[in-house]
């Protein structure tokens, strides 16, 4: 058994986490302060999705012949932020949301005949079709019959054509004429139904119902996107000056460094940074088929193991830049292997982990109340971001890992020991780096999009601090600890089986299988500990 003693401050500070997480849920919930999305629970499952859409299709075109299917999760981003943003959720949610779904199945199937492709939306609440699209066919017919046809078919489908004003368009469609009625008899705060109709022909193109939102709101939306996107760039030219100079002090510094030092954790990081990326091309419109592979998958692939590779021999060099800067400062920021005190730091940085990780989600939720206070912070569903996005959605929490070996490699063990040889100001030295990764997390879909620049910021001096104390073995199972704890309820509540709950429970416990499986690998020193480290 390792040597231990119960350290009272980490403890509290557990505690104090745990107090602020219920607390802060309280009050968000009765104030409405809440930042985070309602997770969507289908009802319908994709299969259920799959099967009304193939029946919707051969209702109107019983000549078509599909063999494959692609259902994707996808959301009405815009008018969901509208409602966020204006408090009106609950209304839409008891108004419309069953006729008109923010969030919804989108079903995508190719006649095999023609070639010709269909997405069809399926409500997940119900297996009812609430919209389609057609695309590979030609525009025939004039515009007033097919504007007869579009008419008709919306008095088929029980709207009332006195009600509705025809909008036209700037330009019909490149595929059919696209006829546009406004309902304003039907709306949501300022925002009033859309019905939108293509015709080719005599035949139906498209059909979709939405809601047209206030143009200030939609410009509001447009440009806190933008701010996002541009944020993130700032992140990436961060990285890559670091990576940069991680090379350069490599290359300069080649004689005291040793190579084969980080081999195992950068190719831990570009195995699972690799598999998510693949894991996430449904969300791309791309469905993985490994017998019979198309060319777009097969660049997609390629795309994304050059990209993670690069990326891993970015944090590789980081971690071996990191590690010598630290030693002529006299800290073994990471130690090694062989080093007398691996085993415990490993086992000792565990139960840190877990219990910093307490009190860093206790301090999220407080930052989140505050956001949503003062900042009128709020979020909607990210369709990119979902596990039923995902090619293996087991998979997801496992990302954890690959976060917290690469950003605490990057903005702690590397960018504050950088930033403290030229600032020479270690408050500034944290500081930075912590905006920095700050920046590469506001492309998330929570808005105003600096919420999560201050949220984020914060939680990095935190961690910081963390590396700074205890070294980089505890900040990885701190922010693998914290990650996989939120993935791993996140997979338990996206699923209603018992495996993907077993599956979810494992993530969160995984911290600590690793800390306890190193431990018993490594031999024990013969080293003896005169102090054993006051640790949990």
């Amino acid at each position: 058994m390792l040597p231990y003693k119960m350290n009272k401050k980490l403890l509290a500070l557990a505690f104090i986490g745990i107090l602020l997480f219920f607390s802060t849920n309280v009050v968000s919930s009765l104030n409405d302060y809440s930042v985070d999305s309602e997770m969507i629970i289908p009802q319908v499952t994709q299969q259920q999705a799959t099967e009304a859409a193939r029946t919707f299709l051969l209702k109107r075109n019983p000549t078509v012949k599909v063999s494959k299917s692609t259902v994707v999760y996808e959301s009405n981003s815009s008018l969901s932020a509208y409602v966020q943003k204006n408090h009106l959720s609950k209304q839409y949610e008891e108004k419309y949301n069953t006729p008109y779904p923010l969030d919804f199945w989108q079903v995508q199937m190719n006649d095999d005949t023609t070639g010709t492709q269909y997405f069809i939306n399926v409500s997940m609440e119900k297996p009812i079709i609430t919209g389609w699209n057609t695309q590979g066919k030609s525009v025939s017919g004039n515009e007033a019959e097919a504007r007869k046809v579009a008419e008709q078919y919306l008095q088929t489908a029980g709207y009332d054509l006195k009600s509705l004003r025809f909008s036209k368009p700037d330009s019909r469609s490149h595929d059919a004429y696209l006829f546009v009625y406004e309902n304003s008899a039907v709306k949501i705060g300022d925002a009033f139904q859309t019905l939108s109709v293509e015709v080719s022909g005599n035949d139906i193109f498209s059909f979709q119902a939405d809601f047209k939102v206030p143009e200030g709101d939609k410009a509001w939306m447009s440009r806190q996107i933008d701010y996002a996107r541009n944020m993130s760039q700032i992140n990436l030219y961060g990285m890559i000056v670091f990576a940069i100079i991680a090379i350069i002090i490599a290359i300069i510094k080649r004689k005291q460094i040793s190579f084969q030092r980080g081999l195992l954790l950068s190719g831990l990081f570009f195995i699972i940074s690799f598999v998510n990326s693949l894991n996430t091309l449904p969300a791309e419109g791309i469905a993985l088929d490994f017998q019979n592979p198309t060319i777009e998958q097969i660049i997609m692939i390629i795309f994304y193991l050059i990209f993670n590779f690069i990326f891993a021999l970015a944090v590789y060099f980081m971690l071996l830049s990191g590690v010598q800067m630290w030693r002529e400062k006299g800290w073994n920021a990471w130690p090694r292997w062989k080093d007398a005190n691996f085993r415990e730091s490993v086992f000792y940085g565990m139960g840190r982990g877990y219990l910093i990780c307490f009190f860093v989600i206790g301090v999220q939720q407080v930052l989140f109340l505050f956001a949503g206070k003062v900042f009128h912070s709020f979020s909607i569903n990210d369709p990119s971001q979902s596990e039923y996005n995902m090619l293996w959605p087991a998979l997801f929490p496992s990302l954890a890992w690959a976060a917290a070996i690469s950003e605490e490699i990057i903005f702690r063990l590397f960018a504050i020991i950088l930033l403290q040889k030229i600032i020479r100001i270690r408050f500034l030295a944290v500081l930075i780096p912590s905006i920095i990764w700050a920046l590469g997390h506001t492309a998330y879909t929570i808005y105003p999009s600096y919420t999560r620049l201050f949220e984020v910021t914060v939680l990095g001096i935190i961690f910081s601090y963390t590396f700074l104390k205890y070294g980089l073995i505890t900040a990885i199972f701190t922010h693998a600890a914290m990650d996989s704890l939120l993935m791993g309820l996140s997979l338990m509540a996206s699923a209603k089986n018992i495996e993907y709950s077993l599956i979810g429970l494992l993530y969160i416990l995984l911290p600590a299988i690793v800390g306890c499986a190193i431990m018993l690998l490594k031999r024990k020193s013969s080293r003896p500990i005169l102090d054993p480290p006051t640790l949990y």
